[in-house]
């Protein structure tokens, strides 16, 4: 496997132009040329089992297989990013046209309100758009066939951010001075079109088994290690980097608006629930891994800016453990296991994710591992100079063997 092509694989921004894949801007993504490049890479058939994608995202990994041929399964926490990548894999309808010449008909200030979501910065957000945006959602509540509705609801979904106020940026959003909201309606039709057109252009070969849950809980499940134990040819994931990035922060206009939460208690749960990679949730108390006693040692002397970094740390390699003795029990003889990660600092000390996986791969039982450098991670010069080991920065693909 050659590191350079993959420099730009570890962006989403390519899928842009990919038919399914361009419904909804993930900053965090990957390619769909990325998962192709490693099923021929690393010479995965069609034969040799499923594959697995257990921090599945927006779908990237399932999607590509799917439509390649391949069986595949994918594990969402993120309710919103578990429908829109279950939206992706529809099948094209004949009635999706016909609703979308309906609702161009529609006269939206005859519809009623659906309810304000009790998001604080709803109004924020949209100011005098919200009341079409909430008559639109509430015209899609009526759709009594299934699969147009869903579709709709991820058209509607994926509409909402270029029509708000705000823009997602890091772990949240921002609201840039510069920033002119589109029209709601002529966004959500524009999208439409565009999903019923790729629908049609692009068609799913092999439709994949989508779960929604936290990965770990999924796969201690007996029924679900009976079922695919032995049956993985291939997983492929990138985890959330452990850079205090909360992505119920970033996808919270989705979440609410698409009544995924619906109180601020919901939003906590669901909180708990995703990986260690922020500290917006509550920490177990675990052991320490020896694999990463000695950047632990190290941090813990430096003036970080939150005291909850180091326990995030802490279980954030205790839960990436976890997982890949889970995956080991399910991936095949010869199979491949390919996480996508970016290393981080704290108190200017490196805290290489990659090799500390890779490490943590060999101690799960898997052999020949090693790692691909895609690219160097940015920063400032000055902070650059600060770093332990600066060459540590970047963002690699590790590659371990069953």
């Amino acid at each position: 496997m050659k590191s350079n092509k993959y420099k730009r694989l570890v962006n989403f921004d390519t899928n842009q132009n990919y038919p399914r894949h361009s419904w909804f801007d993930i900053k965090e993504g990957y390619s769909t040329d990325l998962v192709k490049n490693v099923l021929l890479d690393l010479k995965i058939k069609k034969q040799d089992g499923y594959i697995m994608d257990p921090f599945s995202g927006s779908g990237t990994s399932v999607l590509a297989s799917s439509i390649l041929g391949y069986q595949s399964i994918g594990i969402e926490v993120n309710p919103f990013l578990y429908f829109l990548s279950k939206i992706k894999c529809v099948n094209y309808s004949n009635k999706f046209y016909l609703l979308l010449n309906n609702f161009k008909k529609l006269d939206i200030k005859k519809q009623s309100l659906s309810e304000v979501p009790k998001l604080s910065i709803s109004k924020k957000l949209f100011k005098n758009q919200l009341n079409e945006i909430l008559r639109i959602k509430n015209w899609i509540k009526q759709i009594k066939d299934k699969n147009c509705k869903e579709l709709f609801f991820c058209a509607y979904l994926c509409s909402l951010d270029k029509a708000s106020f705000a823009k997602k940026d890091g772990n949240g959003l921002k609201y840039p001075k510069n920033k002119v909201p589109l029209k709601f309606k002529n966004v959500f039709v524009n999208n439409l079109e565009k999903f019923i057109e790729d629908t049609k252009k692009v068609k799913i070969d092999k439709k994949p088994l989508i779960f929604q849950g936290n990965n770990l809980q999924i796969l201690n499940q007996r029924s679900f290690e009976k079922k695919y134990r032995n049956k993985i040819s291939l997983c492929v994931f990138s985890p959330p980097y452990a850079n205090c990035f909360d992505y119920t922060e970033v996808y919270k206009t989705e979440l609410w608006f698409g009544d995924f939460v619906k109180e601020y208690k919901d939003l906590r749960n669901l909180r708990n629930k995703t990986l260690s990679s922020h500290l917006n949730k509550t920490f177990a108390d675990v052991k320490i891994l020896k694999e990463i006693i000695p950047y632990i040692d190290k941090i813990k002397i430096k003036k970080l800016w939150s005291k909850k970094i180091i326990n995030m740390l802490i279980n954030y390699f205790y839960e990436m453990d976890i997982l890949l003795s889970k995956l080991n029990t399910l991936i095949r003889k010869n199979g491949k296991c390919v996480i996508v990660v970016g290393n981080s600092s704290y108190g200017n000390v490196a805290i290489p994710t990659d090799e500390i996986l890779k490490n943590l791969g060999r101690k799960n039982g898997f052999k020949n591992n090693y790692i691909i450098q895609a690219r160097k991670l940015g920063t400032s010069s000055q902070q650059y100079k600060k770093i332990d080991n600066s060459n540590m920065l970047r963002e690699s693909l590790v590659v371990l063997s069953k």
